[in-house]
């Protein structure tokens, strides 16, 4: 597990040697061009390709690496492979399946909490309501109050409340108008939800009908306090029965983790489709353990027999995974498939090429990620984490990336260090495409940052958690515009040229 003190730039050479730069090859140029033409709107969800044939004269590359190309988008969702002699690849819009998929193989992997993923989602539940509470109208309310009269009106139906219930967070997170949170919160609500979902159903009847007439309640309440205005009391409101929730669900299992639930959070997988099929064991094994970080894969033939696929299958799946950083091919007599433990780059990538299709603004990406990164100052001014406030305290001379990184890391949440990692990779895969931008303020700045920073520390160890939320996320606002300044209703871009 990484240190909690590691830099940055200590991380960025871990994730470095754990998975070496490689020289692209025809099958990855080809995947790209495509994936920025489905980006682009060059091509449009339905468009059927070119066949086989000219499109391999387009791409000057042979059949195989074009098949690689295209297993490689369909394993992200931006294609369809149909066969038969009415077959060939179709443009598909992708889902947060993938995304999902990435986010949970990640989670699971390093052994995160189902507490950890609640208490987080309800931190971005928080943020929500919080934007909701300073910027939503009544017209962005109404889809919520909605729901809350709907279920008010099945409080006798568990079976048709729960159909309701599944939907409140995305109207929640629809209703604050971030794109960006928008996506994220829906990430942890599907791990969550189905953790929830069982608990739900195995509860006797009489438990199961107070805890839909209190979730009621509690929902229609802190709609009746945005209607009134109070959107602070709104947060404070979800906050403290969000905590409540969380030690009624969670505390009969202990520090239970995601990995049980990994199988739900991937799609399922048509069996004519083997490379997929074979790339879903593999993750498995990875997740699960039997395949280690580091560890050499069988040679190609052993390997076949064992999962009982021919080589050209073997091939496309490690190919697929490797699209994904979870293996790099080795050449040569000593080579083979090394396995690598899962990174944020897989989910990063899947979420800005969703975002990007939706048409967000990098503006959007960045106060999502102020928002996180605010709630993550919040939670440190709390009591209880003195020892995370010391932390912070001996780190505010750092520079403000790695300072950034220790505001989220030292709230002990793994879940939310994820998210901004993700957000983070969104933001570096941006600037690489737009115009240039530094990773640190100017020098002129560096004194004004330092009072910031120990500004932060002052309000966190006093337990101010208001001020030091309000302060810090505008504090993270002002030093994404000094480095982007032209960030103004610019469209995000993530998919090189």
């Amino acid at each position: 597990m990484e240190s909690e003190r590691a830099t940055v730039a200590e991380r960025w050479a871990l994730a470095s040697a754990e998975a070496p730069m490689r020289i692209p090859r025809a099958a990855d140029l080809v995947a790209a061009r495509l994936r920025r033409s489905v980006v682009t709107g060059e091509l449009r969800e339905g468009d059927l390709l070119p066949p086989e044939a000219q499109l391999i004269a387009s791409f000057g590359v042979g059949r195989p690496a074009l098949r690689e190309a295209l297993r490689m988008l369909e394993s992200e969702g931006l294609l369809r492979v149909r066969r038969g002699w009415r077959g060939g690849a179709v443009v598909t819009a992708p889902s947060r399946s993938v995304t999902i998929r990435a986010a949970g193989l990640y989670l699971a992997f390093n052994d995160v909490t189902l507490a950890d993923v609640f208490e987080t989602r309800t931190m971005l539940y928080r943020a929500a309501i919080g934007r909701l509470g300073r910027r939503g109208g009544r017209r962005a309310r109404a889809p919520l109050a909605e729901l809350a009269r709907e279920q008010a009106a099945r409080l006798d139906d568990p079976d048709a409340w729960w159909e309701l219930e599944v939907q409140s967070p995305n109207l929640l997170l629809q209703a604050a108008r971030l794109q960006t949170l928008e996506l994220l919160g829906g990430l942890l609500s599907e791990i969550s939800t189905m953790h929830y979902a069982r608990r739900f159903h195995e509860m006797d009847a009489a438990t199961r009908r107070d805890r839909i007439r209190r979730t009621t309640r509690f929902r229609l309440r802190y709609l009746e306090l945005l209607e009134a205005g109070a959107g602070e009391e709104a947060e404070a409101f979800l906050e403290s029965k969000a905590e409540r929730a969380g030690e009624l669900i969670f505390a009969v299992d202990g520090p239970e983790t995601i990995r049980g639930f990994f199988e739900g959070c991937t799609p399922q997988l048509s069996h004519e489709k083997l490379a997929e099929s074979v790339a879903m064991q593999l993750r498995h094994d990875i997740v699960h353990g039997r395949l280690q970080q580091g560890e050499l894969l069988p040679p190609e033939p052993q390997l076949a027999a064992r999962l009982g696929v021919g080589r050209p299958a073997l091939r496309e799946a490690l190919r697929i995974l490797e699209s994904e950083s979870l293996v790099t091919v080795e050449r040569g007599s000593r080579g083979g498939g090394r396995i690598h433990a899962p990174s944020t780059s897989t989910a990063a990538r899947s979420a800005g090429t969703l975002l990007q299709l939706g048409g967000t603004l990098i503006d959007d990406v960045y106060e999502t990620r102020a928002l996180l990164e605010s709630a993550a100052a919040r939670r440190l001014a709390r009591r209880g984490l003195r020892r995370a406030q010391a932390a912070l305290a001996q780190r505010a001379t750092e520079p403000v990336a790695a300072f950034r990184a220790a505001v989220v890391e030292l709230t002990g949440l793994r879940t939310l260090a994820f998210l901004t990692d993700v957000l983070n990779d969104i933001v570096a895969r941006h600037r690489r495409t737009a115009p240039a931008a530094g990773d640190e303020p100017h020098d002129a700045r560096a004194s004004l940052v330092k009072d910031r920073h120990a500004r932060l520390v002052r309000l966190v160890q006093a337990g101010d958690a208001a001020d030091a939320e309000l302060h810090w996320r505008r504090h993270v606002l002002d030093v994404d515009h000094w480095l982007d300044p032209d960030h103004r209703g610019r469209a995000l871009d993530v998919i090189p040229p």
